[in-house]
């Protein structure tokens, strides 16, 4: 019977050599060498579980989105719960604990 292990390199052995240049690239390893030779890189990543590296372009946008969401109004509250909060921060803040 057929371990995972086994499946996956029977799986990686077809891949067209584009298609394992781009998976071996986006680890961050080398895209050099016969078709053998990229095949092995991308199982062992693959057996290594090692991570996608982002490009540029993914972490730009990735960032954009972040900024977005972080300057974005709660969706989660309506404008009462909101006043609410604010009402029970500056309460909070103008309570003097030695009275």
């Amino acid at each position: 019977m057929a371990t995972e292990d086994d499946l996956m390199l029977e799986i990686v052995e077809t891949w067209t050599v584009e298609k394992l240049k781009q998976f071996v690239r986006k680890r961050g390893l080398p895209v050099s060498g016969s078709k053998q030779v990229l095949a092995a890189r991308a199982y062992v990543a693959w057996e290594l579980k090692m991570t996608v590296l982002q490009t540029p372009e993914e972490v730009r946008c990735q960032k954009e989105e972040h900024m977005r969401w972080r300057n974005a109004p709660p969706r989660h509250l309506d404008n009462r719960m909101v006043g609410r909060r604010r009402r029970h921060v500056s309460e909070a803040s103008n309570h003097d604990p030695g009275q």
